[in-house]
């Protein structure tokens, strides 16, 4: 009896792999991917001008204009968080920055710039941005503009991120004070910073159409080529149709057939032999278009 037992639960055994291995294998095998993020080919992106890697007022939405107004005290470029403060390796040159107000509810928009020796310079210091941030769970104290420090909590950032080497970080501060979102990304040996300070949360196309148009500027021959518009499979399905149609107007060369043979009325075809006749008159008619013509 313990031998059937031992027998039957190994059957059942056998079964629960063989099905969990028919189940499981053809899930192995879909290629699940929720990140769209362009993978830069870096090393072989073309030199550009620094100025270049900065928003341009042709790059943000109506009602933004140039602003005179001091960001620095907002800047994370150099800024600690959590105690640790992200550096920089082998820095060319001087930080371009510039900002931009938006007059219907003064939020404000920091772009910078900073060109580096190497892309492995640029792309570290971005992945050591993402790791500070993990790192920083409770979140901590920014400095304002007036002097004063105020405690953030980090929060996911942007959604859909461009391209692979990209952070993006929310500082979301008690009710009533500004909020700060945070860009990073790395362009060839460039780093490029977008902060936006506002009342609210900005929309989301704002920094999504901004960044979007200055990858499009600086890495031309690569970004913008990998993503394909799901409607151009559906699209040779059209002339297909219209061609059926096209072969249904023949059969209406089928009607002058039968008004030419009117076979049941053959009294009637020798009635209309005098309407006949006037086609006969119409032979001197072309003769008589013959004559103005000489």
């Amino acid at each position: 009896m313990t031998s059937r037992f031992g027998l039957l639960a190994a059957i059942i055994a056998l079964c629960g792999v063989a099905l969990g291995v028919a189940v499981g294998y053809p899930i192995s095998q879909l290629d699940i991917s929720t990140d769209e993020a362009v993978v830069l080919d870096q090393n072989s992106i073309r030199s550009f001008d620094l100025e270049a890697a900065l928003l341009g007022a042709e790059d943000l939405p109506d009602g933004w204009s140039l602003s005179e107004k001091d960001l620095s005290t907002f800047t994370m470029i150099g800024q600690p968080i959590c105690g640790q403060t992200p550096v920089i390796d082998n820095q060319m040159g001087q930080k371009l920055a510039r900002t931009y107000e938006n007059t219907r509810d003064g939020a404000l928009l920091l772009t910078e710039a900073i060109r580096v020796r190497r892309v492995a310079d640029s792309v570290g210091y971005v992945n050591e941005m993402g790791k500070t941030f993990e790192g920083c769970k409770r979140g901590f104290y920014r400095q304002n503009q007036d002097g004063t420090s105020t405690k953030v909590e980090l929060r996911a950032g942007q959604p859909d991120p461009p391209i692979s080497d990209y952070q993006s970080r929310m500082l979301q501060p008690p009710k009533g004070e500004h909020t700060q979102l945070l860009v990073f990304m790395a362009v060839g040996d460039v780093i490029v910073s977008l902060q936006y300070v506002g009342p609210s949360v900005p929309p989301r196309e704002l920094l999504s159409d901004a960044q979007r148009k200055l990858l499009v500027r600086l890495t031309p021959d690569q970004f913008g080529t990998k993503r394909t518009v799901p409607g151009e499979q559906t699209l040779p399905s059209e002339p297909t149709t219209t061609s059926t149609t096209t072969t249904t107007l023949p059969p209406t060369t089928l009607p002058p057939t039968t008004t030419t043979r009117p076979k049941k009325r053959s009294s009637s075809a020798t009635t209309k032999a005098p309407a006949t006749a006037p086609p006969a008159t119409a032979a001197p008619a072309t003769g008589a278009t013959g004559g103005p013509g000489q």
